[in-house]
């Protein structure tokens, strides 16, 4: 994995800007990279990885140096992503390039097509929820499920580090629906354990490790209609 990030831009009301680039990117004649050995074939490496706001931006005058002007381009949505990272690594300097990337992508707010796509990426960034899982990445130490007010809530894997089963409780203070996956640190989804509606209070899920996913660091993300969680787990068969 490569610990390049591509950044697309979306509008205040969360739309693709008209000039943000779309994927995908394929290096399959250019040896001896060709394409990611995990990608599907002919689909190459999908981009881009995450947006950023981008679009009618207030920056920096050049021509006024006491004054701002607005402008757009993935010129703007970028510093917006070193901005997230900056302040993941303030909340967990031990965070690897790597963990940095699956943070941002995996708590993103999904837009366009479910799933990672070749428009908005992962989706927009959510900074906040991305911070929550960066202080989260190697100190959870309480596997029980406390409820803290009228918030959805994930509790912890258990047990972490993972061999063939794990076990979490999401709780939700309202019924509505939720979609609940584990993805791996590019971003990608290895397997999908709910979709579709919930009632409200607690809930356990039991999810058996399925052969083909290796050893690393995953993610559980947990989107409901009242927000979206993320636990981190480290599978070691």
């Amino acid at each position: 994995m490569s610990a390049t990030v591509t950044v697309g831009s979306t509008t205040s009301s969360d739309v693709l800007s008209s000039f943000s680039s779309l994927g995908y990117s394929t290096w399959k004649f250019d040896a001896p990279w060709n394409d990611y050995a995990d990608t599907s074939p002919e689909i190459g490496l999908i981009d881009p990885d995450i947006c950023g706001p981008g679009s009618d931006i207030i920056s920096c005058s050049y021509s006024n140096p006491a004054g701002y002007t607005t402008m757009s381009g993935t010129s703007m949505a970028t510093p917006h992503l070193a901005g997230c990272m900056a302040l993941l690594l303030d909340v967990n300097p031990y965070l690897s390039p790597a963990q940095v990337d699956s943070i941002l992508e995996v708590t993103s707010l999904d837009l366009g097509a479910t799933g990672k796509d070749n428009y908005y990426g992962a989706g927009r960034v959510d900074v906040y929820q991305a911070a929550l899982a960066a202080q989260a990445v190697g100190t959870e130490t309480n596997t029980n499920l406390a409820v803290q007010g009228f918030e959805t809530i994930l509790s912890s894997i258990s047990p972490n580090p993972v061999n063939s089963q794990a076990s979490f409780s999401l709780y939700l203070p309202v019924s509505g629906t939720a979609d609940v996956a584990v993805f791996d640190v590019s971003g990608r989804t290895v397997s999908t354990i709910h979709t579709g509606d919930i009632a409200s209070g607690s809930h356990m899920f039991n999810w058996t490790v399925p052969e083909h996913i290796g050893n690393g660091m995953y993610f559980v993300r947990a989107i409901t209609s009242n927000g979206t969680k993320v636990s981190r787990m480290t599978l070691i068969r």
